[in-house]
């Protein structure tokens, strides 16, 4: 080992100078330093006096990239070759921690190295300087974490605001978001355009009693108002208003949910409304309330039960809202539970556990098998009057329950699925007013044959979904669905598997194709 030189006479005042600062020998070995030093790099003067630096200072092996024992012998080098200072930028050197042997402190510093030349010009000693820079690299590398953090939350929630937009977009039931006072249209998703009968660039930012004028009935004007007035939220079950469609004005019924929207001050700022077209559903009501007062002047002998039944179908229209939940990782876990959709369980607690585990009731039934497939595949899934059995309350007393949903996978930035929605809304009501139906027609047949053609025509009435749906995929606008309604307006030709510029050619001439082509 190198020896040090006689150490001057002012060697004293060295060590005892403020400031950080080490005093090497040409073949730097630590000939002083100052307390500040000892202070700053957690060392003894003892341990120090005799020491090569870079015997008493080497590099940590946790943090190879820091390059620090390189970087200072460099700039040392520098200063006996130019005899000249230099200042050296920022470095990150740890030193050794005195009581973890083997273990460093992360240390950051400012570093100078000076030298002190004798009388014939040659380098006598170097005298480091630096300055303990490790709080302020320490907070620079927080803030650098805190703001990373901060974006990649505002990355997912506008990820999850875009998905949740898709989603709501292809809903099968009408969904519109209103702002301000006078209600100016600000989304309307394809279901309500094609209730409206207008194409969103007809509509969009428009006050609603202006873009549908025919709509603006004192009762319909005042729903509006009162929810975004009072914040209270509202459903009208067939709530009846009349719309200019199809060259025609048609009355036109709704089961509809009003809620307000709030800013981020929580003051109102628009109305949010989801809703299902329950016209036929209605028209078909009226029907057999008018048959059921024909037939009850004809068979007095049955006139109570015809009520009851009567009474009965009337409730198979009145539907639950829709509800959504979010279904998050292979677990299913519920992530998201909207308000109606906790309405279906008031005493039970979703948010949080998987779906196995906050409804065990489920947990062989088709509908978490299709959950789960549906996170497997990627496939979208349409049930239609599911039975699903569940524990409404904590006593687990099951009740059996029919639900219309959407089932559809939800992908991450990397498009890896990584969750399940779930859009849908109670039919309960209306398969049990279905079931009841059946049998009452059957009694009416037994009590009157001259009425068999009518009663034949009722049971058909309620044994059809009256509503049309399909269900078109990819940029071709491919047919994947159509139901026995659907198909009915299109007698004779072969849509599954087709697009829509080849089962109806008509449509590309009349822009319904380059409105698909919008929507899409």
């Amino acid at each position: 080992m190198p020896t040090a030189p006689p150490f001057p006479d002012l060697l004293p005042v060295f060590n005892a100078q403020p400031g950080a600062t080490l005093l090497l020998s040409p073949g730097w070995v630590i000939v002083g330093a100052s307390d500040d030093y000892l202070a700053a790099t957690l060392t003894e003067r003892a341990t120090l006096i005799g020491r090569h630096i870079f015997d008493a200072f080497p590099d940590n092996p946790a943090t190879p990239e820091a390059n620090a024992v390189a970087n200072v012998r460099a700039s040392l080098a520098q200063v006996m070759a130019t005899k000249q200072p230099h200042e050296m930028a920022p470095q990150h050197y740890d030193v050794p921690d005195p009581t973890q042997p083997g273990q460093f402190v992360e240390r950051h510093w400012k570093p100078r190295h000076t030298p002190v030349l004798d009388a014939a010009g040659q380098v006598q000693f170097i005298i480091q300087s630096v300055r303990d820079i490790t709080a302020e690299r320490l907070a620079a590398r927080q803030l650098r974490e805190s703001q990373a953090s901060e974006q990649a939350a505002r990355a997912d929630a506008a990820q999850q605001r875009i998905e949740f937009q898709h989603f709501i977009a292809q809903a099968p039931v009408a969904v519109a978001v209103y702002h301000g006072p006078q209600h100016r249209i600000a989304m309307a998703n394809a279901t309500t355009l094609a209730i409206w009968g207008r194409p969103l660039e007809e509509v969009l930012h428009r006050p609603v009693f202006e873009a549908l004028p025919e709509t603006a009935t004192p009762e319909v004007v005042a729903l509006f108002d009162r929810v975004f007035t009072t914040g209270t939220a509202h459903t009208a079950y067939e709530q009846a208003s009349t719309l200019h469609r199809h060259g025609r004005a048609e009355q036109v019924y709704w089961n509809i949910v009003f809620e307000p929207q709030r800013d981020a001050d929580g003051r109102i700022s628009g109305l949010f409304t989801v809703g299902t077209d329950v016209t036929e559903q209605v028209r078909a009501r009226q029907q057999v309330e008018q048959l059921n007062q024909e037939l009850e002047t004809r068979v007095q002998q049955r006139t109570e039960q015809v009520r009851a039944q009567s009474q009965r179908l009337e409730r198979l229209f009145t539907q639950a809202p829709a509800a959504i939940c979010i279904l998050a990782g292979p677990e299913l876990t519920y992530e998201l539970v909207n308000p109606i959709y906790q309405q279906f369980f008031p005493e039970r607690q979703l948010l949080g556990k998987p779906l196995r585990e906050a409804l065990p009731e489920l947990a062989d039934h088709a509908a978490y098998h299709t959950m789960r497939r549906v996170f497997e595949t990627g496939e979208t899934l349409w049930q239609q009057a599911l039975h699903v059995p569940l524990a409404r309350t904590a006593d687990g007393v099951l009740e059996d329950r029919y639900f219309n949903y959407l089932q559809q996978a939800r992908y991450d930035e990397q498009g890896r699925i990584d969750g399940v929605l779930v859009f849908g809304f109670e039919v309960t009501d209306l398969v049990q007013a279905r079931q009841q139906a059946e049998a009452l027609q059957a009694q009416v047949l037994a009590a009157a044959e001259r009425q068999l053609q009518q009663r034949e025509a009722f049971y058909q009435l309620f044994e059809q979904t009256p509503a049309a749906i399909c269900i078109q995929r990819g940029p071709e606008h491919r047919y994947e669905y159509a139901n026995a309604a659907y198909q009915a307006f299109f007698p004779g030709r072969e849509l599954l598997g087709r697009t829509v510029a080849e089962v109806l050619p008509e449509t590309v001439d009349s822009g319904v194709v380059a409105l698909l082509d919008g929507v899409y």
